[in-house]
């Protein structure tokens, strides 16, 4: 038995150094005159729009492109409660239909769950389906404090799932409502 287990944990071993583990992402900080804060990757480009959305991509191609080739992308805005229900659920799937309209093919994996981003109030919902006849994993999430909302989209290629989705994830788990 024990002649057996060291050829077993050798080859074990050198199966995860090969594979390299995960690699490593350095990520900065947005943080701007809209009141909401949250990290990207810092090799990504961010723009600011007049209207105050917040759209980063993993380049600038993406960025400037209207559909998904290959990477992630994100788009970040701030809004009152003024102007929706006190239902977080409800208010959710009703930018998620404002966002997604006309987007043919775009399914919701499960329905939108409550969940806590930072102490805050929130709620987000997964959605897979095509952007030009790539593959494509969305999320939306929103996050709630006081009468303050912050909507997140982020949109990635399916076939870099295993890098974009922990990148993804990191990105909607930094969000912070507040000065």
């Amino acid at each position: 038995m024990k002649r057996l287990f060291i050829p077993v944990f050798l080859v074990l071993l050198l199966g995860l150094a090969a594979c390299g583990g995960d690699t490593e992402v350095n990520y900065l900080t947005y943080s701007g005159d809209a009141g909401v804060s949250f990290e990207y990757p810092e090799s990504w480009v961010i723009t600011t729009a007049d209207s105050g959305e917040i759209n980063f991509a993993s380049s600038q191609d993406l960025l400037d492109a209207s559909t998904i080739a290959t990477g992630g992308v994100g788009t970040v805005f701030v809004t009152t409660t003024e102007f929706f229900g006190d239902d977080i659920i409800a208010t959710l799937n009703d930018l998620v239909t404002f966002m997604t309209e006309g987007e043919a093919g775009l399914q919701m994996v499960a329905e939108a769950e409550r969940v806590t981003i930072n102490g805050q109030e929130a709620a987000t919902v997964t959605m897979t389906g095509e952007d030009n006849g790539v593959s494509v994993a969305l999320s939306a999430t929103l996050v709630q404090l006081a009468d303050e909302l912050a909507f997140v989209m982020l949109m990635y290629d399916d076939s870099l799932a295993a890098e974009m989705e922990p990148i993804m994830e990191h990105v909607r788990e930094s969000v912070t409502l507040g000065p």
